[in-house]
């Protein structure tokens, strides 16, 4: 390890200088957090059902913050590289985050023409939170990951398919980029994460416990409108711990659904004229090819 941090001394000092102080902090913060503060968290179960388990909620924190973290990298180091680009590394950090940037600047902007290549980074960005829930579910339950692949798959497609039709008709200007993404680690964030994913583990089990299979749904789909990381890393955990995996992936796809809506009535609420016309196309195939599915999978 020593000889390979001496071979890219020189990479390393290049990486280093174009940091920032706060995103300095935000790697060493997650060093801490994943390297010092799990070891001394305890195992056990308490609270209500016996639920939360100190140790397991903080290593869903990690996962879900060192994704956002690495994606926020990736985008720093990356630059403008395209609109639909910009758009997917976008997304790994906060796909509602790109939505309402793009949708102020279509609307400040007043062109059509640059509404399209706005139209194209906003559908990217919220289609690729699909593959990262797969990402997450596969980490932590890799069988139910097996189940959640196609849907994922289909819809990924139908997303990806959509940005890519707006390039194909609308191809000439670059576009612009200029997303700005808040550093997406600090300790403040870790904590309001931890509490969210405990109040969803809790807000689960007890709508599935007063109304069974339909409340494990409504509880995804409240969920899924603020946040769709932590109803998927608490229905992988119930799957895990030997939960219905059959509920765990519709309430995923429900949260995940949810959390697409959002993002699109966000569009409609700040996007110029051209962008709501423009999405709508692409949020209508991935919502469907969801819907789709789950009203299949639920059948069959």
């Amino acid at each position: 390890v020593m000889l390979l941090l001496l071979a890219f001394k020189p990479t390393l000092h290049l990486f280093v200088e174009q940091l920032q102080r706060k995103e300095l902090l935000a790697i060493i913060l997650f060093v801490v957090m994943s390297a010092l503060v799990i070891p001394f968290l305890p195992e056990f179960n308490f609270g209500p059902y016996s639920l939360w388990n100190l140790a397991e909620i903080w290593k869903m924190v990690v996962l879900v913050s060192g994704t956002s973290l690495v994606g926020y990298m990736i985008a720093k180091f990356m630059g403008n590289r395209g609109t639909l680009l910009a758009g997917v590394v976008g997304g790994l950090v906060s796909s509602t985050s790109v939505a309402l940037t793009y949708s102020r600047k279509s609307a400040d902007n007043g062109s059509g023409n640059i509404s399209f290549y706005y139209a194209m980074g906003v559908i990217s960005a919220c289609t690729i939170m699909f593959p990262r829930v797969l990402f997450e579910v596969y980490v932590v339950n890799y069988q139910l990951a097996l189940q959640l692949w196609f849907p994922i798959l289909l819809i990924s497609i139908a997303g990806f398919g959509s940005a890519s039709l707006i390039y194909k008709f609308h191809k000439g200007d670059s576009g612009t980029n200029g997303i700005t993404l808040k550093n997406p680690l600090d300790l403040a964030t870790a904590i309001k994460f931890a509490l969210l994913y405990a109040a969803v583990q809790w807000l689960v089990k007890y709508s599935s416990e007063q109304f069974g299979e339909s409340g494990t749904y409504i509880a995804g789909a409240i969920s899924g409108i603020t946040d769709v990381d932590a109803i998927t890393l608490s229905m992988a955990k119930m799957a895990n711990a030997g939960g219905d995996s059959f509920i765990a992936v519709n309430t995923i796809l429900i949260a995940t659904l949810s959390n697409t809506l959002v993002k699109f009535l966000i569009v409609i609420a700040f996007g110029s004229a051209v962008l709501k016309k423009t999405v709508f196309w692409g949020f209508l195939a991935m919502f469907l090819t969801g819907l789709s599915y789950f009203l299949i999978y639920s059948v069959f």
